[in-house]
């Protein structure tokens, strides 16, 4: 048996200093090894404040929450998500207990066991132990390895700068056709970093139910949450593409593995505190399914089932 498609593109794969950016301290593994990053409790305490909520449950989350979602209609199931979004760095708008990111989810299963995917860009000292942005991936089961250099937790660079040049980031999340395991892809190459074993997700194996795209800023002790995207919400002049936060490109796997562009009349779109977010979607020739999301946070208010 040949190899898996996914780790075949492991080998082909490259990346440059000028797409990552990484500690004094990390270190390449040789190649044939991995490094091996284990679980902790405090990993699975802040995947639950990611965990993307599903309609109509009422339950409510330590986080505000900015998306254009999506849900199957009935017998079908998604196979994967996939955007590219403009990568941030809020210049120390985020305190040690507040966190902040750009991501996307795929979710199945019901509430009391559902199994979630959520991967991206984020921001959290508490976490990190700075207010860099960060790769990082969150999972309701163990994520193995296959990349020997890059790791959840690497460094981002560059940033985008309010006005100046966007910098982007593409993530996707997909289901390999054959293994039925879910690959976390990213960079502008689409470097696999690894993937999450099918077997252990039994609500995922035969696809995700729902999938989204956006941002989440979860609240400090004190009740501030912190900024989301550039930390300008896409109101008035700040509704460009250089100002405020972008997803664009975003695509959605069908129950067929083959890539769509969402209808934004078939999606959710959800802003949990207006006056401190904002969300505004746009279909154009050159960005294709795009929004603009994000603001500058603040005292924003008990967050809505």
């Amino acid at each position: 048996m040949g190899p898996k498609p996914y780790l075949a593109r492991v080998k082909r794969s490259s990346i440059t200093k000028k797409q990552l950016q990484t500690n004094s301290t990390d270190k390449s593994c040789p190649i044939g090894t991995v490094p091996i990053r284990r679980t902790t409790k405090e990993d699975l305490l802040k995947a639950r404040t990611l965990k993307m909520p599903a309609a109509s449950t009422g339950i409510r989350q330590p986080s505000h929450l900015v998306f254009v979602s999506m849900e199957r209609h009935v017998g079908e199931k998604f196979r994967g998500v996939r955007g590219i979004f403009s990568l941030y760095d809020l210049l120390g708008g985020v305190n040690n207990d507040e966190a902040t990111t750009a991501n996307v989810w795929v979710q199945g299963g019901p509430i009391e066991h559902m199994n979630y995917i959520t991967a991206g860009s984020m921001i959290s000292p508490d976490f990190y132990g700075d207010d860099r942005p960060r790769l990082f991936i969150y999972w309701s089961v163990r994520f193995v390895q296959v990349h020997h250099e890059i790791t959840p937790g690497r460094v981002l660079s560059p940033v985008s700068k309010y006005d100046g040049p966007t910098y982007d980031f593409k993530v996707i999340m997909n289901q390999d056709k054959d293994t039925k395991n879910w690959v976390f892809t990213a960079f502008q190459e689409e470097i696999v970093v690894g993937y999450l074993p099918s077997e252990l997700l039994p609500f995922l194996k035969d696809g995700a139910e729902g999938i989204a795209w956006g941002g989440v800023a979860r609240s400090g002790n004190n009740g501030v949450t912190p900024p989301m995207g550039s930390g300008f919400q896409p109101v008035g002049p700040y509704r460009r593409y250089d100002r405020a936060a972008y997803f664009k490109f975003i695509n959605y796997y069908d129950e067929n593995y083959i890539k769509q562009v969402p209808s934004f009349s078939d999606s959710q779109e959800r802003v949990d505190s207006s006056n401190c977010f904002a969300l505004l979607s746009s279909n154009t020739e050159s960005r294709r399914a795009s929004f603009l999301f994000g603001g500058p946070g603040g005292r924003c208010g008990n967050i809505p089932p």
